[in-house]
């Protein structure tokens, strides 16, 4: 008696615990979410295979914690507004997976956050997946994180990235993206190297970045191959390939601009 005792205290102590710092969420099996979902400080676990489905208002927040899935499928059968489809309060991994119109419009109210996934940790990994006809995955503060292999078709944009540093983007294709395959803004020390853009609107942008290193990476059509804008001059461009590309390269000085105007308006007052 006094032993079942003794493992009904352990038991409940666990299970104390668990609740008090927060055990994993493990999801085995495929589910329809039409409202907000919201986990505070647990890792949600998805198992290979399942299909979570979107519907109406249907979303997916993972406060404080982490995100993990390996050959799991999202999909939605709208377009969300004011709303992010999938945050992720820190940080993700994601391999193999598949998302079918995961879009979103005005997510945080500001113009420069979109994206239908948002993701907000560090050391990130997110590898070989699919991403069809959807919004950009937006990451923010996702330092040293791994962006490898993937594939965007058919959608907005593929990746926006602000205010990272240390991040490495390889081997991603992107294809007839209506908007920019990959937006950079306040990014260090990062390299974007052997990736493919292939009829984008513009393959990459950067705002305000430092220490950028672009190596063989290849442009097919679009209007734009690479639009700097008011980007340090530590960026370096190694072997870019680019073919029926209207502007190879485009450098928007903004500040130069700012003083100019300012300059020209001081010499009028006098």
């Amino acid at each position: 008696m006094k032993t079942a005792f003794h493992l009904g205290l352990v038991a409940w102590g666990l299970a104390f615990a668990c609740s008090l710092f927060g055990a994993d969420e493990v999801w085995s099996e495929s589910r329809t979410i039409d409202s907000p979902v919201e986990l505070q400080g647990r890792t949600l676990r998805v198992r290979p295979g399942v299909t979570v489905s979107f519907r109406g208002r249907g979303s997916l927040h993972v406060r404080d914690a982490s995100l993990v899935c390996n050959r799991v499928s999202f999909e939605a059968d709208s377009v969300l507004t004011n709303a992010f489809r999938i945050s992720v309060g820190g940080k993700v991994e994601l391999r193999d997976c598949v998302f079918r119109n995961i879009r979103a419009v005005n997510p945080a109210g500001q113009h420069f956050i979109r994206g239908g996934v948002l993701v907000g940790g560090a050391n990130s990994r997110i590898v070989h997946c699919t991403f069809v006809g959807c919004s950009p995955v937006m990451m923010t503060n996702a330092h040293g994180s791994e962006i490898e292999r993937n594939l965007a078709v058919g959608g907005d944009m593929g990746f926006s990235l602000l205010q990272c540093r240390d991040v490495r983007m390889a081997g991603n294709e992107f294809y007839g993206l209506s908007n920019v395959g990959v937006t950079l803004s306040h990014i260090k020390a990062s390299e974007l190297f052997m990736n493919r853009f292939t009829d984008c609107k513009t393959g990459v942008c950067h705002y305000y970045c430092e220490d950028m290193r672009l190596t063989g990476n290849a442009f097919f059509g679009g209007e734009a191959g690479i639009v700097r804008r008011d980007c340090e001059e530590s960026f370096v461009d190694i072997g870019s390939r680019f073919e029926g590309v209207r502007r190879s390269v485009e450098v928007r000085d903004l500040r130069a601009k700012k003083g100019k105007a300012k300059d020209k308006k001081e010499g009028k007052s006098r």
